[in-house]
């Protein structure tokens, strides 16, 4: 996730005036099979080229308003080039731009409708909750230039936090670079940098930061997790990780994908078998906000190979203490949607593993999940239904486990959402390490989640029923305060805890992290 200092401003902001209004005696014209314009006043100058006689230019005046496609830009004046040498538009006084994505202002515009890029002067912009300004935009498919930029998501003035840079260069889906960027609290510059580059490619974190982690019952430690695209279909990942009372670990792990670049919509190294099994399933992690999370994970393309070296790791929510390693792991990664209504995965693999430091097996691990969207059956009420399995060999044993879980969410009303789940399983077969079982072999969980404006609390709460006990508790509980949002969430399996603060920019980094950029309105590749 790209750090939040992309548009981050100053409180000379100003609100984006009103565009001009056009006479009640205005009348439209066609340029061609794009470009449509309202007008007032119009004059057209005529040029010889090639021996023929044909408009040179067109001007409109007394208020004009351009359309191509879904944008829309309103001005004084309007001048526009129509020889094949020069075709191009020029607005100019009152500029305003009115699109589906972002709403902006100008003292000039000037734009290629047909080849879709374009330059504006002085520019105010909304994007999404984001609010930025900048001297110059320059824009061509595939690359969004902007000199001496500001921009803020908060509405107080002067903001809480801002950022400013030289120039920023955006490509849409891949990466955003920062030139001499600098941080600034209630517009007091505290930090800048000669040069910050972001990740905007969901297929890959890109180069961040170590960070401070806390883990209930080991402490502090040091993390740093990374993944970079050698290409544009292969992706390198790094981790490494250090608590003072468990066992330091690194992973290093390349892989290459067979999806189309333009789908691709998630990290390409794929996910650990000793990660959380359902971990964006509703009705098992409380950090997931809705019950349709599942399917659409399930539903992303997959089609991948990796190779990768582990150390240290831990089994997300069972066998805790231990660590595991695996010097050489192969995995293969298949998913995507069935049909309209469902998603699948499947994960083959090929790996060395150990446990602390017993000795070491080779094994081979085959795991499937399959999700339906939630399926309607009655007002506000939804069924939601998921299928996990599980077949390991290897190290002298064979061991097999199947899971099925059904859900139930009612909402009703906007501030209410009310879920409750089972789950039944089955197992065959002796186990060679403990993190390949499951933690219970039927549960029932139980979900509450409380909105109420800018305050949200969930509670999840997860019982084994042939013992009746309690074996997991969840909540997470967020405040919005202004252009933030301090959150704190605890899960007792898998045995996290976090307390933080969010700048709530994820509508804005989802736009900017569209390899194509399509705006609302128009239809989604198939």
């Amino acid at each position: 996730m790209p750090l939040p200092w992309l548009w981050i401003g100053t409180p000379t902001l100003p609100r984006l005036p009103e565009p001009p209004r056009l006479e009640r005696s205005s009348q439209t014209t066609r340029i061609d099979d794009e470009l449509v314009v309202t007008w007032h006043k119009q004059e057209i100058e005529i040029a010889n080229e090639g021996g023929v006689r044909q408009a040179r230019l067109t001007r409109f005046t007394g208020g004009v308003e351009a359309t191509y496609g879904p944008t829309k830009i309103m001005a004084d004046e309007l001048v526009l080039y129509l020889l094949p040498s020069e075709r191009h538009g020029v607005a100019t006084g009152h500029v305003r731009l009115i699109d589906p994505e972002a709403t902006a202002s100008a003292s000039r515009i000037e734009f290629d409708w047909r080849q879709k890029t374009g330059r504006a002067d002085n520019v105010d912009a909304q994007i999404e909750n984001v609010i930025m300004r900048a001297e110059r935009i320059d824009i061509r498919p595939g690359l969004w230039q902007l000199t001496n930029v500001v921009g803020t998501n908060c509405s107080r003035r002067p903001p809480v936090y801002a950022v400013s840079a030289d120039r920023v260069d955006i490509r849409p889906g891949h990466a955003a670079t920062f030139h001499k960027p600098t941080i600034r609290i209630f517009n007091k510059p505290v930090l800048t940098l000669k040069r910050h580059q972001a990740s905007l490619d969901r297929r890959a974190t890109g180069i961040r930061p170590p960070w401070i982690n806390f883990r209930r019952g080991v402490g502090l430690g040091l993390a740093w997790d990374n993944s970079v695209l050698l290409n544009d279909q292969t992706a390198l990942a790094a981790a490494f990780g250090a608590f003072p009372k468990h066992h330091s670990g690194y992973r290093i792990q390349v892989a290459r994908s067979w999806v189309d670049p333009e789908r691709a919509d998630q990290l390409i190294t794929p996910a650990s078998e000793l990660s959380e099994r359902a971990g964006v399933s509703y009705f098992e992690n409380v950090a997931v906000a809705s019950p349709d999370a599942d399917a659409a994970y399930l539903r992303l393309p997959r089609k991948a190979l990796s190779l990768g070296s582990f150390v240290g790791l831990a089994a997300s929510g069972r066998d805790e203490g231990a660590g595991y390693g695996k010097p050489l792991e192969l995995v293969g990664d298949w998913g995507g949607p069935l049909g309209s209504a469902a998603g699948f995965l499947v994960q083959a693999r090929w790996q060395r593993i150990r446990r602390n430091y017993d000795p070491i097996y080779s094994r081979e691990v085959v795991q499937a999940a399959v999700g339906l969207r939630p399926i309607p059956i009655s007002r506000n009420l939804d069924v939601t239904l998921r299928a996990d399995s599980a077949g390991y060999s290897g190290g002298g044993t064979n061991f097999a486990w199947a899971r099925g879980l059904a859900g139930l969410s009612w909402r009703p009303s906007k501030h209410l959402w009310l879920a409750l789940a089972g789950t039944t399983s089955s197992e065959s077969g002796a186990a060679l390490f403990p993190a390949d079982q499951l933690p219970v072999k039927r549960s029932l969980a139980g979900r509450v989640d409380v909105a109420f404006g800018g305050f949200r609390l969930s509670l999840l709460n997860k019982v084994d029923p042939s013992t009746h006990v309690r074996f997991d508790r969840e909540y997470s509980v967020s405040q919005v305060i202004g252009c933030a949002e301090v959150y704190s969430q605890f899960r007792r399996s898998p045995n996290e805890y976090k307390i933080g603060l969010r700048l709530r920019l994820e509508s804005f980094f989802d736009a900017l992290q569209s390899r194509k950029t399509r705006r609302k309105g128009e239809a989604a590749p198939p």
